[in-house]
């Protein structure tokens, strides 16, 4: 499964490809120091990965690094309850 980066949000309802340039990630986050926003494409393709693998669409997640919101911002575009 190769994921794309699209120019929208969302391409076709599907999380296969994700614009993690779009403003829902990148606006309104606190930027400090270990902020997770260079990891977003990674941690997404890990998301992909992990969410194969448990065979599960919905899941529960816990984010316990929260700071500026931008990992939790990924969890919320799959549907996911974080």
């Amino acid at each position: 499964m190769k994921t794309q980066v699209k120019n929208n949000l969302f391409s076709n309802n599907d999380t296969e490809s994700l614009d993690l340039k779009n403003d829902y990630f990148t606006s309104h986050l606190i930027t400090y120091i270990g902020n997770k926003r260079r990891l977003l494409p990674f941690l997404y393709k890990s998301f992909l990965k992990i969410r194969e693998k448990v065979g599960k669409e919905k899941l529960i997640i816990l984010d316990g690094f929260v700071g500026s919101g931008s990992t939790a911002r990924i969890l919320k575009s799959f549907g996911l309850q974080v």
